[in-house]
């Protein structure tokens, strides 16, 4: 009976070993079941109001009250000069303006960007036009060598507004393979050099400097940093895990009043149909400026979200460990007891993994725990 136990209590460990390498390898749909699973954390996390970050919104009625996108740059210029009027701190142009005005209003903008600090969009592509700005970043330790997203070309501002901007960042998503953004990088590589995602171009501005650090290991890269500011953990990409839990005062731009600008950084962004860059992610269809908003606020607030580089090789070692115990009673124990074991161990993945988000910010799959014990749990109580 003993010999026929440990047979069967072998079996099950062959089926906790196969799930185990079915995570070291990481398949699709492993992989897609636990980007999903991290999505069940930020859908349930409380909403925050932004304290820093207000939208200013190109909507429908702005387009009926000014006319077609795209406006002559002079009604862009006029509507910064509002802002900072309205008592903004900062005003930030997700918008390219990779070609000359056809309606002349060029010099209006290049002349206001000459006297007040403006942000404004550049991104990449697989075809140059205008003149994309670089910014230095200067690497501590390994070579940034094939670690940072790298581009074959990038569509730049006109040279006389990228020139004169106190700013010019990247418009920029990456999604992972279900199409759905959860992370951004910081920096990306176009021909060898380096260039800041709008979010990071802000903190540069508020510290005054004039370029970034990166903190380089074998394993690539480990911090983004702004003198002034505290480095920004990445992953090995430059990467962050963008926290969608904020929501924005907004105004349209054709609104009278923008005191909700106040003492704030004003975002310029397009939401009229048609015109706006729609993505999704963990909470939903969000315009690609939003997520620029969410990525900002996180960093100003330090709500970072981390997924620790050893959580995959703890998920499996706690993971096998759980199974062993439920093997030794799916076999050896009553059934009564064996199914109150698999209760509290499906249990315990989704509960802790909420509380190290929660208090933590961290990022814990819970997916494959949660069918590598069952499964495993099922085929001992079935034999």
């Amino acid at each position: 009976m003993k010999i026929f136990n440990i047979k069967n209590y072998a079996i099950c460990l062959v089926v906790t070993i196969l799930f185990a390498c079915l995570r070291i390898l990481d398949p699709f749909f492993i992989e897609t079941a636990r980007l999903k699973g991290l999505d069940y954390y930020q859908n349930t996390q409380e909403k925050v109001k932004s304290e820093n970050i207000a939208i200013i919104e190109i909507d429908e009625d702005s387009l009926d009250e000014y006319g077609q996108w795209p406006w002559k740059r002079d009604l862009i210029a006029q509507g910064i000069i509002k802002a900072y009027e309205s008592g903004a701190q900062l005003v930030v142009v997700p918008i390219l303006f990779a070609e000359k005005d056809r309606l002349g209003g060029d010099q209006e903008l290049i002349e206001l960007l000459n006297e007040a600090p403006v942000i404004i969009g550049q991104s990449a592509s697989t075809k140059g036009k205008g003149d994309p700005v670089p910014r230095g970043l200067a690497t501590i330790g390994e070579s940034l060598d094939g670690w940072l997203f790298d581009y074959p070309e990038a569509i730049g501002p006109v040279k006389e507004l990228g020139e004169v901007a106190a700013g010019v960042g990247m418009i920029l998503t990456a999604p992972e393979l279900d199409g759905v953004v959860r992370r951004m990088p910081l920096v990306i590589q176009i021909k060898g050099e380096a260039y800041p995602t709008i979010p990071l171009e802000v903190i540069r501005l508020f510290s005054g400097e004039q370029s970034y650090q990166a903190k380089v290991s074998e394993a690539g890269v480990e911090a983004i940093r702004v003198p002034g500011f505290d480095p920004i953990v990445t992953d090995e990409n430059s990467r962050v895990w963008v926290n969608f839990k904020y929501e924005f005062d907004k105004v349209s731009f054709k609104d009278a009043d923008w005191s909700a600008v106040q003492d704030k950084i004003a975002v310029i962004g397009i939401t009229g149909e048609g015109l706006a860059n729609t993505i999704a992610t963990s909470t939903g269809i969000s315009y690609g400026h939003e997520v620029n908003c969410h990525a900002l606020q996180m960093i100003i607030d330090e709500s970072r979200l981390v997924r620790p580089a050893e959580a995959k090789l703890l998920e499996v070692i706690i993971t096998a460990a759980f199974c062993s115990l439920l093997i030794i009673g799916a076999l050896f124990l009553s059934y009564k007891f064996s199914l109150i074991l698999i209760v509290l161990s499906l249990a315990a993945g989704p509960i802790i993994g909420n509380i190290l988000f929660n208090k933590h910010g961290w990022l814990i799959d819970y997916t494959w725990p949660f069918a590598c014990i069952f499964v495993v749990w099922s085929c001992a109580t079935f034999i």
